[in-house]
């Protein structure tokens, strides 16, 4: 593992992070006004059941996302401490991360050029003074 991979996940770890704390908030919210805005539409009869509709939706969507979220927090701490399969799940999150403009498609990009580059070996050279025997 070199520095890229490092920051890079590093990179993926911290904004997951941030993005938790977000949907944090956004859960407080919705579960504050989603039982008002149903109560509101519940007294229109052609919207009875359209409240409940639009509340169910906003909890299964933020349940989705929080599960990714934290799948990606897991990941990248998998990948920190060396699980060599963790690598193709940040892939995946980077790839994923592609469609979040404008920062997303910049850390995605980074992410997956860091994931995917060959890391330069040293040449067979070694220096003055040192030996590769084991004698």
């Amino acid at each position: 593992m070199d520095t890229h991979h490092k920051i890079a996940a590093w990179l993926r770890l911290l904004t997951s992070g941030l993005f938790l704390v977000l949907l944090i908030l956004i859960v407080a919210l919705v579960g504050t006004f989603s039982a008002e805005i149903a109560e509101s539409l519940a007294d229109d009869p052609d919207f009875e059941d359209f409240g409940n509709i639009i509340n169910v939706l906003l909890w299964v969507g933020l349940i989705f996302m929080v599960v990714l979220t934290l799948a990606e927090i897991v990941i990248s701490i998998l990948f920190l401490r060396g699980t060599a399969w963790a690598k193709y799940g940040l892939m995946a999150f980077a790839g994923l991360g592609l469609f979040n403009i404008p920062f997303g498609t910049a850390l995605g990009i980074y992410s997956l050029w860091a994931l995917t580059r060959d890391i330069p070996q040293p040449t067979g050279s070694t220096p003055p003074g040192t030996s590769t025997s084991l004698m």
